[in-house]
């Protein structure tokens, strides 16, 4: 359970940061909008390797919780 909350609380601060980051990248002017765009590239790059850790966390749980029920 405190799992999942922690996957739906990085996804909605990722989905935030993106936003305000896309918002940014509107107003800067021209020349600084590639800087804007590497932010965002790697926000993103981070955003996905935080989530897919703890999705990984939570399918080994499941699989560790299933063998124990199957062995008792």
């Amino acid at each position: 359970m405190i799992a999942c909350a922690s996957v739906l609380v990085a996804v909605i601060i990722a989905i935030a940061l993106m936003l305000g980051l896309k918002a940014l990248h509107d107003v800067i002017r021209q020349h600084r909008a590639s800087l804007i765009e590497k932010y965002i590239e790697i926000a993103g790059r981070i955003t996905a390797l935080f989530v897919g850790t703890l999705s990984v966390e939570m399918i080994m749980q499941g699989s560790n919780m299933g063998r124990q029920i199957l062995t008792s």
